[in-house]
């Protein structure tokens, strides 16, 4: 039996005991950080590295991988966090 993302997320929103606004934050959250990386992949220049060309920053490309390494730590520390806070 296989489990897909999508019945994944599905059945922890089913089962969870948190109140409505929680999960209405959680899925507010999600979708601004979706649509971020979306943005980011769809105009490079403008978001991704080109900011940093604009700025005068030394090797742009290194910079922007960890600056997205490091939101990626961080979305996993928030999402950690919320999926073990006491409902």
């Amino acid at each position: 039996m296989t489990n897909t993302l999508a019945s994944d997320v599905g059945s922890c929103l089913a089962r969870s005991d948190a109140p409505a606004s929680v999960i209405l934050v959680r899925l507010i959250v999600g979708g601004v950080s979706l649509s971020e990386g979306i943005q980011k992949f769809l105009y490079p220049d403008a978001l991704g590295v080109g900011r940093f060309v604009k700025i005068g920053i030394a090797a742009r490309s290194v910079m922007a991988r960890a600056q997205g390494d490091l939101l990626d730590v961080f979305a996993d520390r928030l999402r950690h966090a919320i999926d073990h806070v006491p409902a």
